[in-house]
């Protein structure tokens, strides 16, 4: 067998695009760094990572402004926010593979956001260019050496 000499990840892109787990590239790629192998993280596809909580204030000072400035703040929130989370759960439907994806019920900035259970990842639909190639703070662009004969 031969050995692996790159690993490429990427997430689905397009209109039925389903998210990627974030776990799963995170463990691709410690896999790949663990065995000295590339890495190029190539996309999140049309879903990427985002922050589960967005507050828009200390919730033991409360809101400290306008009504309006509120408005924008929650705004704010929900455009940076999680909308959905995915569980890592699938069934199979048809012959393809469906994930488990939950809508969330509260907004990024409600204090009934507080924590995730375990395996959970929070998403949202970005748009692919938007989603962007981040994984952790860092864009993967690893290329195996090229050999000269």
């Amino acid at each position: 067998m031969q050995p692996i000499d790159w690993v490429i990840v990427g997430g689905e892109s397009g209109p039925d695009a389903r998210p990627m787990h974030p776990a799963w590239a995170r463990s691709l790629r410690d896999q790949a760094v663990a065995a000295q192998v590339p890495f190029h993280f190539k996309q999140w596809g049309e879903w990427g990572p985002a922050p589960f909580v967005v507050r828009v204030c200390d919730p033991k000072v409360g809101w400290q402004g306008t009504d309006a400035e509120l408005a924008e703040a929650k705004k704010q929130s929900e455009a940076a926010g999680a909308t959905h989370v995915h569980t890592g759960n699938y069934y199979v439907k048809d012959g393809r593979t469906m994930w488990h994806i939950h809508e969330i019920g509260h907004k990024p900035w409600s204090l009934e956001r507080v924590a995730l259970s375990d395996g959970m990842e929070p998403i949202r639909r970005w748009g692919k260019k938007a989603a962007g190639r981040v994984l952790d703070g860092r864009i993967w662009d690893e290329q195996p050496r090229r050999v000269t004969t």
